[in-house]
């Protein structure tokens, strides 16, 4: 898309790259997402099953523990690049 369209269409060509720069990031988020409820073994029915609560509850521990590790790196007690 983004480097078919524009020569097709050149005066929409800055438009095209911004929205299949777009649509790159957001399919590469859900190809993330699809992979992990394919490693996990998730399905929809047993999302359903077992309700928001573990849902929400993986997401707060996911930013606790991002945030603690960004304040680690931060302070210097994590090094990243020498």
């Amino acid at each position: 898309m983004v480097t078919f369209l524009p020569q097709l269409f050149p005066a929409c060509a800055k438009a095209v790259k911004i929205s299949g720069a777009l649509l790159k990031d957001i399919s590469k988020y859900l190809m993330i997402v699809t992979l992990f409820l394919i490693g996990a073994n998730l399905s929809k029915e047993k999302m359903k099953e077992m309700g928001i609560a573990p849902v929400l509850r993986g997401i707060v521990r996911w930013i606790v523990l991002g945030s603690l590790w960004c304040v680690a790196i931060y302070l210097g007690y994590v090094k990243c690049i020498d």
